[in-house]
């Protein structure tokens, strides 16, 4: 089975993109290409996309005595609910940017997975509808925007400014604005967590060697070095610090604050980021936790048959170890750390004259052989 999985992240802000991993974006516009497209589709999503702009330049403005981005824009969707939400979606990514994760998987030549999840921290402040009308057999609209930035610590989503308004349509844009914040942030993080452990560390075999025990029993002893992967590293800070309720809790200053220090944390070295709930550490726990890391050691023959395959485990890739470790406030990586695991095998269980070569995966518990080693 031939496994592929690339993971790019680029952020998008103004109309521009800037590729982290141009690999992957070169091999995604290729899929996308080869998809074939109906006449129909492509021609109403053209129209959309045409008709779909901002109308003056932007400006940071206090409203509300909140800070806020102002722009008009105008947004085309099949139905007019679908056209203001293109207008809103305009509007925060002009004002804040978009970070963009997509992840490509292949097994034996089929994509299997292949993900586009596009995050930006803003949220609908306020709006005011200017025009509706109907171009292309569309839906067009024009608004007036404004855009807040989604640093909402004490979860407070709207507070009207008349006393006994509730200003229901104002606060149904802003729930739909916070719920579509948090739901793509969670998703930023669980598409890096996702790839844990089997993208996550880098794995060095060293030489092995034979050993007898007290007993004059034989056991080949398989040592590696185990150490994180600067790549996957770098994939979650960004994923975490694009998702992160509190932006400014990376800075030094703001960091030891009693603000920060009572939010909820996924930190690698001292970046990432800071939450308000407990959504992203959830997904930490079940991606890290709940289906713990082991080493998976195969023994291959000449052929590449695989011999023998057993699990093992070790301190230092549990969520107690000197890896990383998850208390009630977070997840918490230490991405300089580094160690040594001694795997041994008895050779009673094998011919030592067919082994050729061993090899080493990172793998979840659920990845291991049922009922113990596999040997032949």
């Amino acid at each position: 089975m031939r496994f592929v999985s690339h993971l790019t992240i680029f952020r998008r802000n103004l109309g521009c993109s800037v590729s982290l991993r141009l690999l992957g974006v070169i091999l995604i516009v290729a899929f996308v290409q080869a998809s074939p497209i109906s006449t129909a589709y492509s021609s109403t999503t053209s129209a959309l996309n045409t008709l779909s702009f901002a109308l003056s330049a932007g400006r940071w403005i206090l409203k509300d005595r909140v800070e806020v981005y102002y722009l008009r824009v105008q947004g085309a969707g099949r139905t007019q609910s679908e056209a203001r939400d293109q207008a809103f979606r305009l509007a925060v990514a002009q004002a804040i940017g978009t970070l963009l994760v997509t992840e490509t998987e292949l097994r034996d030549g089929r994509i299997v997975r292949d993900e586009l999840i596009a995050h930006s921290s803003g949220m609908i402040h306020d709006f005011r509808e200017i025009e509706t009308r109907t171009e292309s057999a569309l839906n067009v609209v024009v608004i007036d925007v404004w855009v807040a930035r989604s640093e909402i610590s004490n979860r407070i989503l709207s507070q009207s400014r008349d006393t006994g308004r509730i200003e229901g349509e104002r606060l149904s844009k802003q729930i739909d604005s916070f719920k579509e914040t948090r739901k793509t942030g969670d998703g930023l993080v669980r598409v890096v967590l996702r790839d844990f452990p089997a993208r996550a560390f880098s794995v060095t075999l060293e030489k092995t060697s034979v050993t007898a025990d007290s007993q004059r029993s034989l056991h080949l002893l398989v040592p590696v070095r185990l150490a994180w992967d600067p790549a996957w590293l770098k994939s979650l800070t960004e994923a975490a610090e694009g998702a992160s309720h509190q932006p400014g809790c990376n800075s030094f200053w703001y960091r030891a604050s009693r603000q920060c220090a009572s939010l909820v944390r996924l930190l690698v070295g001292y970046k990432g980021g800071y939450f308000d709930d407990e959504v992203v550490k959830n997904i930490a726990e079940n991606e890290m936790w709940k289906d713990p890391p082991r080493l998976l050691l195969t023994i291959l023959d000449k052929g590449g048959t695989a011999l023998f395959r057993e699990c093992y485990t070790t301190e230092m890739i549990t969520a107690w170890g000197a890896y990383f470790f998850m208390f009630n406030n977070g997840l918490f990586i230490t991405p300089q750390a580094s160690a040594r695991v001694e795997m041994s095998i008895d050779l009673r269980l094998l011919s030592a004259e067919l082994l050729d070569r061993v090899q080493v995966d990172l793998v979840r518990d659920s990845g291991c052989p049922k009922g113990g080693a596999m040997r032949r």
